[in-house]
């Protein structure tokens, strides 16, 4: 994400291709689900269409420092996805919510969730051949980021 960025500009942080997450994570909890205690919701839909939740939030620690995370949870966890164990980082930095680096992950990350959510994914799960679906349902940011998100200009 600091490609092509001034020095002062750059930043500290790591993050992970989205797809591959939701797919690592899909054919994990399709392979778990059949031993848990609680099973995963499909809210109506097929086994493999997960619903996710995906947002991300900033904090100043000091005069000069702030972090930035953005979590990735499937809602099918029902009473769980709050728990942390079931949110998966997916974009972590030493940035503030605007800088370019967060910009350019944010316009990455809205195009990937566009892309996936046209899309059938097959996985095998036990020798077995499953069709998994994600629909990005919630995003639990603050306004500035869902207008950011919507391509629209935040009122600052």
């Amino acid at each position: 994400m600091c490609d092509e960025l001034d020095e002062e500009e750059k930043v500290d942080g790591r993050y992970r291709d989205l797809l591959q997450l939701l797919l690592t994570l899909a054919q994990f909890y399709l392979f778990v689900n059949k031993q848990r205690e609680e099973k995963f919701v499909w809210f109506g839909e097929e086994e493999g269409c997960f619903k996710v939740a995906i947002g991300g939030d900033g904090a100043p620690f000091g005069n000069d420092d702030q972090a930035l995370a953005w979590l990735m949870s499937f809602l099918s966890c029902d009473k769980r996805i709050s728990r942390p164990e079931e949110n998966y980082l997916l974009f972590g930095a030493n940035c503030s919510e605007d800088c370019k680096a967060t910009r350019r992950y944010i316009r990455m990350l809205r195009s990937q969730i566009e892309k996936n959510e046209k899309n059938t994914y097959l996985l095998i799960v036990n020798g077995e051949r499953k069709n998994v679906t994600f629909y990005f349902e919630l995003l639990p940011n603050d306004m500035k980021y869902l207008a950011f998100i919507a391509g629209e200009l935040p009122i600052q």
